[in-house]
């Protein structure tokens, strides 16, 4: 890794930034711009929940006016962005819960095994950065795992999932080690969905006291 980029890593924008997104109304987080071209993520889970942003908004460019947006502290701006390769795009959490998703949307073009690890990277990614603010997130001794989403998008090529069962059992297996868990310690925890068509929209539902995302 270049001297620059281990900087940028740094330097870059927490985007830590808690938003609380109630079920009774503003209930609805609605995006700008973003890679993946998600228009909005709607709470339906009747209960609040708490987002932080992490590669999911594109218009926080290098060297740009103070205040920064989502680090008002910040003073050096020269590496004030998010590269949407690295990191994944959403946190989301509950205390009511205590249950905490992040989530990747990636192109359909790689959801083969050969990218498996780099889509762990960008899991990692946004971990550390979230570390450097919170030593202790995420603590896996006081807190259920957190669940990994990845979402694929995109209509061309037709790439698919051929045998589910085994390329989740090798991402789980990577993250794990990747990340410091335990063998098997997030079984069940990580969910790679194939999408038909362009994700727009992300609505968050709660089925039996357990956080559902449903991409439309």
């Amino acid at each position: 890794m270049s001297k620059k980029k281990e900087i940028s890593k740094l330097t870059s924008c927490s985007r830590s930034v808690t938003k609380h997104i109630t079920a009774v109304k503003n209930n609805k987080l609605t995006f700008n711009s973003n890679s993946a071209g998600l228009k909005d993520v709607i709470n339906n889970a009747c209960l609040t929940l708490d987002f932080s942003l992490l590669a999911i908004e594109e218009n926080i460019t290098p060297n740009h006016k103070t205040p920064c947006l989502y680090d008002p502290c910040k003073v050096d701006f020269s590496f004030c962005s998010i590269s949407k390769t690295e990191h994944a795009h959403l946190y989301i959490s509950t205390n009511i819960l205590h249950q905490h998703c992040i989530i990747l949307f990636a192109n359909r073009t790689r959801s083969k095994t050969d990218y498996i690890n780099d889509l762990v990277e960008n899991f990692y990614n946004s971990i550390e950065r979230f570390k450097r603010h919170n030593a202790n997130f995420p603590n896996i001794n006081h807190f259920k795992p957190l669940r990994f989403y990845i979402y694929f998008y995109g209509d061309d090529p037709p790439v698919v999932i051929n045998d589910y069962n085994t390329y989740c059992a090798g991402f789980t297996r990577a993250l794990e080690k990747r990340l410091g868990y335990k063998t098997n310690e997030l079984d069940a925890c990580v969910s790679p969905h194939m999408c038909k068509r362009w994700i727009n929209h992300l609505t968050i539902i709660n089925d039996d006291n357990l956080l559902k995302l449903k991409p439309f």
